[in-house]
């Protein structure tokens, strides 16, 4: 079972993909080459979502969107110690949403475990309710109505984020792969 070849250590029941965040995709690409698993850059995450029976990640906050699905989600995690040290975590290991494993033979039995079910989690489903309790289809209609109408009664608004800092949104171009 190795990274380089995930179809072949699943098995031809599942049809692997793999999309990585735009900062890496071309040495992902140039690392790999051709390869029948991995995403071209310009499909979009979302639509992958969608599709997915189940998402693996690392440390990525792709699997917050991936919640809402309610489908399993498994995290794969095998620079856990440096990472919580050089860059810190959103949520610590026992908080997750979907098992948690450092090694891909952990890694495999986890996907498989969690495909021979019935398509749902309940560690997902309940992520959902904690963490997308608000995707209920209106969320653009209430951010225009806050934003663009100035309407708030019946909102809850937060605007004391206790910091005076100013706000920077750096745009790298299309997110179309985390």
């Amino acid at each position: 079972r190795t990274a380089r070849h995930p179809q072949k250590a699943l098995g031809e029941d599942y049809v692997v993909l793999l999309t990585t965040h735009q900062l890496v995709h071309n040495a992902v690409k140039k690392r790999l080459g051709q390869t029948n698993f991995r995403v071209p850059n310009d499909i979009a995450t979302n639509l992958l979502l969608g599709v997915s029976d189940l998402l693996v990640t690392d440390y990525s906050s792709i699997f917050f969107d991936y919640l809402a699905t309610g489908r399993p989600i498994v995290h794969y995690v095998p620079d856990l110690d440096d990472y919580e040290v050089t860059r810190g975590l959103y949520l610590e290991q026992d908080e997750l949403f979907g098992p948690f494993c450092k090694t891909i033979p952990e890694l495999a039995e986890h996907v498989e475990e969690a495909l021979a079910g019935d398509g749902r989690s309940a560690l997902s489903v309940k992520g959902a309710e904690r963490i997308n309790a608000k995707d209920d289809g209106n969320a653009t209609a209430r951010l225009v109505d806050i934003v663009f109408r100035g309407v708030t009664s019946g909102y809850t608004v937060h605007r004391d984020f206790g910091t005076v800092k100013e706000s920077v949104c750096i745009y790298l171009g299309g997110s179309v792969s985390t």
